[in-house]
């Protein structure tokens, strides 16, 4: 498809940017004389079109991939501080509030070096609590 139309003193050639069988956009060239286009010039704008109109789809199909990547990139931070979560407490059953603040005070305490004091009734999971702060401390990964 070529379509030229007389502007002022000059001739104007728009071509569409075609991709895949969707058109993209236009492209447009002005030259400022009466009948500046031959069909060779036609042709090469063509080829010309065509080639723009890859890279305006390669840079459509990068932002894609890009904003893809993204978020895929924050799902998977989401899932491995869920799994995080989960792995630390395996042994912990439970899902109440209170469970999880404690859990959450776990998580804050256990990568400093504060010392922690763990008390309760017997048989309420005290040890757990405490191999939790362990394995999520720096300690955890040492020898000793």
């Amino acid at each position: 498809m070529k379509d030229t139309a007389q502007a002022e003193a000059g001739t104007v050639c728009i071509l569409p940017l075609v991709s895949r069988g969707r058109v993209l956009g236009t492209f447009g060239v002005v030259k400022y004389q009466d009948a500046a286009f031959t069909s060779d010039d036609f042709e090469f704008l063509t080829q010309i079109a065509n080639q723009v109109a890859i890279a305006v789809e390669n840079a459509l199909a990068f932002g894609q991939i890009r904003e893809l990547k993204d978020q895929l990139s924050k799902e998977k931070l989401y899932l491995e501080d869920e799994i995080r979560t989960e792995m630390n407490f395996a042994q912990i059953i439970g899902n109440s509030a209170s469970l999880r603040r404690v859990l959450k005070r776990v998580e804050t305490v256990a990568p400093t070096d504060s010392t922690v004091l763990i008390y309760g009734e017997t048989g309420t999971g005290k040890e757990l609590i405490a191999r939790g702060i362990h394995d999520l401390s720096p300690r955890a990964r040492s020898p000793s």
